[in-house]
């Protein structure tokens, strides 16, 4: 990726998490990781954050500004931000049907497959 935001979902649960709906337990929080990748900084700071499902507020706060640097391919500058939530917040944005995410001064709506790829990662958890 040269330019552009990736979202990278993350959570952790305990019990035996090799197949969807196996015995595991719920966990509490779920994290969203931001890469960007541009040819300037985007973000100076830690960005507002904002997610909509089915056009409802879903999530609101900052994401925080992990790092930047000059590190990425041609030339390009990476930044890696995060943000914690509830996995109550990450199940409800994997259910929805139109996800948009506003970060700072970017916004993007999440493709239907990648809300099915949200949706299938929850299959993990009761």
């Amino acid at each position: 990726m040269n330019h552009g935001i990736a979202l990278v979902p993350h959570f952790v649960l305990q019990g035996d998490a090799r197949q969807p709906g196996a015995a595991t337990i719920a966990p509490e929080s779920a994290v969203l990781d931001f890469a960007s990748y541009a040819d300037k900084p985007v973000f100076t700071d830690n960005p507002n954050l904002e997610i909509y499902c089915d056009d409802r507020l879903a999530l609101k706060g900052y994401a925080h500004l992990l790092s930047a640097n000059d590190a990425g391919d041609g030339g390009n500058v990476a930044q890696f931000l995060t943000v914690q939530t509830s996995f109550k917040t990450f199940r409800r944005i994997a259910d929805s049907r139109n996800v948009r995410i506003k970060l700072g001064p970017r916004r993007f709506d999440l493709a239907p497959d990648d809300i099915n790829a949200l949706r299938a990662l929850c299959a993990y958890s009761p």
